[in-house]
């Protein structure tokens, strides 16, 4: 998959910008905002879960993410997160880890 690009610019995205940086953002301007449906809240929870960025997101592990988010990773599909993670930043995705 080609790597998101700015269609103004054709120059790489902010969100590949973002998950090639190498300092974390703080919460406020967290790229784990370009997630669907994200807000204050979930992006709270993943940062608690040690989850700073889309390229943590990219690089976690499916199900033990699942347990670290508790309910949350129960309720929400923390595969899906990972898969659009991987596509902003580039990365191969695969099949989606089974959860025990």
């Amino acid at each position: 998959m080609a790597s998101p690009k700015s269609p103004a610019t054709g120059a790489p995205s902010a969100l590949k910008v973002a998950c090639t940086a190498g300092a974390a953002p703080t919460v406020a301007d967290s790229d784990l905002f370009a997630l669907p449906g994200a807000g204050v809240g979930l992006v709270w929870m993943l940062n608690t879960a040690g989850v700073r960025t889309l390229r943590d997101l990219a690089d976690a592990d499916g199900p033990q993410l699942t347990r670290d988010l508790g309910l949350i990773g129960q309720i929400m599909d923390v595969e899906d997160w990972i898969v659009f993670a991987r596509k902003a930043c580039g990365q191969p995705t695969r099949q989606p880890d089974a959860v025990p």
